[in-house]
């Protein structure tokens, strides 16, 4: 995929992006499979095997929603699919252009299955990244018009800094404050017209608040009760449970055997691409590895898990992850200075080289002392594309910033990147637009705004004796414009005679600003209802997933009627 390649966010109505426009997921999981076959041995075993630990906790995943709640659950058998069809979010409760990749996962592998290939199509819970603050946005409507109303969900208390999804707990306590949210959506929402999934599903989401269960859990349970009630299949895992598991712990040894070209490569694509992109912000598209007093930034990050029922500690925020080597051994750490509050020793061997039943050893060690090692985004989809899945599914954003690990695994393991899907749709609320002015001539208003500024003297009326002597005024100083010191003085006289035709012309000049405001209010309104930003949980569940497969099946078709399939 070319490193330069932007891909433009659908904005109309029930519109979506899928790129590439004319390769159907078959070819593209074909030609991906063609280069696994000449990857590196290493490689190839380290796929088995993140592949086998990868169907034992989506099986572990599932009996845990049938323990929580078997209404939103299914039976699975741990087969060995011949395909792996992988996409991946947060367990934000994102909008409906995010929802569409778990959709079309679903509808390119019963695609598939019908053609006699088995797939595994499986979403990944990035549930290692902090849950921020967030809110969910509904709408209203007041006098005649929309209104946005921020509805601040009730997960995160303000005077701690955010934590990882996965050690963000919801408690019994703070039920009556989702009730209230709950209650607040449901009542903007019918007033439009429909009942939401937050409140159709609340009682997913009130049994995890009940037991002390992570934010992240509390979502994707949702989501997915919504996903199984209308057929959509995919297998489920979290991404904190894949990293404690030992093929991800021998991904992170072998970055570490190779820290030093690890660090050039990621920090030689990093600066290519924001040279291509010409971007400026030192944090975009990711911050730089950096070194300090003998210790290198790793692209991971490092903290320890925290259950529900513990105290916030210093440990429990996520930190970078630091790798130092010297005569006294080689270290990991959560601060390159001598205050860490975590300092693992590595083994000497596996600091160097890779032994894989050692490494799997130390690994589980870590783990089983609530050490937390997480990717960062690029090492994340350096995993899940190049190790896990055959074919994954990207959003906008990850589908644009991933060429950046694609240029890190040519340069670090010399391989040629696997193609990928990105996609996207929006969806826009079924709002009714309240009656509202008449719609005006948007270029002509322009033009007039403009001239009130600069020609104020066009709106003279001339059939009036005070504006024929205003316009020949300025006539006159128009063709007598002096030079040197007088034309201070002729600038103070046209200065005065704008003020006295803007007097002159009071009644016209409010007449087009009250249109200008009436054009920003339609502007606006027009904004409040196209937006693609509104989580899903405040569509119908009906409404929402019947507009989403009908999306992917054009998209679909629509790659097959470009292959001639």
């Amino acid at each position: 995929m070319s490193t330069n390649k932007s891909f433009i966010v659908p904005r109309n109505n029930n519109s979506h992006l899928l790129y590439p426009l004319s390769e159907p997921a078959d070819g593209l999981l074909s030609y991906n499979l063609g280069l696994q076959v000449d990857s590196p041995r290493w490689l190839q075993d380290l796929r088995v095997l993140a592949r086998i630990e990868a169907l034992e906790e989506s099986q572990k995943f599932e009996n845990w929603c049938g323990y929580l709640d078997t209404s939103t659950s299914r039976k699975t058998t741990a087969t060995k699919p011949k395909r792996w069809l992988v996409g991946g979010h947060q367990p934000e409760l994102f909008h409906p252009g995010v929802w569409f990749k778990n959709y079309l996962l679903a509808g390119i592998s019963q695609k598939l299955s019908a053609n006699g290939s088995a797939c595994q199509p499986l979403h990944v819970i990035i549930d290692h990244d902090l849950a921020k603050a967030d809110t969910i946005k509904t709408i209203y409507e007041k006098a005649g018009k929309f209104v946005v109303r921020n509805n601040v969900l009730p997960f995160r208390s303000l005077a701690h800094p955010p934590l990882p999804w996965q050690s963000t707990y919801l408690e019994p306590s703070m039920l009556p404050d989702w009730q209230d949210v709950v209650n607040s959506v449901e009542q903007d929402c019918i007033s439009q017209g429909w009942e939401p999934i937050l409140s159709t599903r609340f009682s997913v989401l009130e049994r995890c608040i009940s037991t002390n269960k992570s934010v992240g859990d509390a979502f994707s349970l949702l989501r997915r009760s919504v996903e199984l009630s209308c057929g959509i299949e995919n297998s489920e895992v979290r991404m904190s449970q894949l990293c404690e598991r030992s093929a991800f712990g021998e991904f992170v040894f072998r970055c570490l055997s190779e820290s030093t070209r690890l660090i050039d490569a990621y920090n030689l694509s990093r600066d290519e691409f924001r040279r291509r992109r010409k971007i400026r912000n030192a944090a975009q598209p990711v911050p730089e590895l950096q070194s300090q007093a003998g210790w290198v930034e790793m692209p991971f990050w490092i903290y320890r898990a925290r259950c529900a029922e513990s105290e916030i500690l210093k440990d429990h925020y996520r930190s970078k992850l630091w790798f130092s080597q010297s005569a006294r051994g080689s270290y990991l750490s959560n601060s390159p200075s001598q205050d860490a509050s975590i300092l693992l020793r590595v083994p000497d061997d596996l600091a160097l080289d890779i032994d894989t039943g050692r490494c799997h050893q130390a690994w589980n060690e870590w783990c089983q002392q609530g050490i937390c090692i997480r990717p960062r985004a690029l090492m994340t989809t350096l995993f899940l594309r190049f190790v896990l899945s055959d074919l994954f599914v990207h959003g906008v954003g990850g589908g644009l910033y991933d060429s950046v690990t694609d240029e890190i695994a040519c340069r670090l393991w010399g391989v040629t990147p696997p193609k990928m899907i990105v996609a996207s749709a929006t969806l826009h609320l079924p709002l009714v637009e309240p009656a509202g002015p008449v719609e005006l001539d948007e270029r002509k208003l322009n033009d007039q705004l403009r001239w009130l500024r600069s020609s104020p003297e066009r709106f003279l009326d001339l059939r009036s004796p005070a504006a024929q002597s205003l316009w020949s005024e300025h006539k006159s100083l128009i063709a007598n414009i002096p030079s040197g010191h007088a034309k201070a003085e002729w600038h103070d006289r046209m200065a005065s005679l704008r003020t006295k035709i803007h007097a002159n012309i009071h009644e016209e000049s409010e007449s087009i600003e009250a249109a200008s405001s009436k054009l920003i209010q339609q502007r606006h309104q027009k904004a409040i209802c196209s937006s693609r930003e509104y989580s899903f949980t405040i569509f119908s569940e009906r409404d929402i997933s019947s507009r989403l497969r009908k999306v992917v099946d054009r998209a679909v078709a629509a790659t097959d009627d470009r292959t001639g399939k």
